[in-house]
């Protein structure tokens, strides 16, 4: 899980990196593994897979959702193979399956019984990060209180915490802000909240000692506006 603009560690050939440059993330992107072709490939199951799926599925279907989506996201490590071209490739015992990509990278896994049964051998036709993320955005608006911060906040600390499939490095996640994305944008506020430019974007610091009521006022309305974290 990472945040926008993005706090990313991720492993490529088995070695961590974390890139310097995306110290601060909007969207904190976790990478789980990578897959590459051919005989250098780890071999990874459905079951894998699926049980990411089934975690996606429970946040996404949580009545109480407000804020919090999630997904399985697959980046091209290839330059020239756009992914949208790549291809999830089940090795089923009555034939290949082959799952396309759309252009956004998010992966729908096909779930049926005979699969969870048999628990087939899985790979993509060309190398790939495959990302789990979990996400806390708000539709934009231009004025809101500063409670909206701390209800984003409890929901996906509620979520990550409850979700026996991610690795314990999330709960080294923490938040550090409302970023805003769009050019132009000031903030205003009844009680001194703080926002600096990280990237490109402009952050609201989170600060639980502020009052919820407190009045938030943008100079113009953000294009998008998500939950910012930082790693410790």
């Amino acid at each position: 899980l990472l945040l926008a603009g993005a706090l990313t560690k991720c492993f490529v050939g088995g070695m961590p990196q974390m890139s310097t440059s995306r110290k601060y993330a909007c969207l904190v992107m976790l990478v789980l593994f990578a897959f590459t072709s051919g005989l250098q490939a780890k071999e990874r199951h459905y079951a894998q897979l699926y049980s990411w799926a089934q975690g996606v599925q429970w946040v996404n279907a949580r009545p109480d959702r407000q804020y919090v989506e999630a997904f399985i996201q697959v980046r091209s490590h290839e330059r020239n193979i756009p992914i949208e071209k790549v291809r999830l490739v089940i090795h089923a015992s009555g034939g290949d399956r082959m799952v396309a990509l759309p252009a956004s990278g998010v992966l729908t896994l096909p779930i049926d019984g005979d699969l969870i049964t048999e628990d087939p051998v899985v790979e993509f036709s060309s190398r790939v990060g495959v990302t789990v993320v979990i996400r806390a955005s708000a539709p934009p608006r231009q004025d809101f209180d500063y409670g909206l911060i701390g209800a984003m906040v409890r929901e996906y600390t509620e979520t990550v915490s409850r979700q026996n499939f991610l690795p314990d490095q999330f709960q080294s996640v923490h938040v550090r802000g409302l970023a805003l994305r769009g050019d132009g944008i000031a903030v205003h506020s009844s009680c001194g909240v703080v926002a600096r430019t990280r990237g490109d974007a402009l952050v609201i610091d989170f600060d639980p000692q502020l009052p919820a009521d407190c009045k938030v006022e943008l100079s113009r309305m953000p294009d998008s506006m998500e939950l910012m974290f930082k790693w410790f």
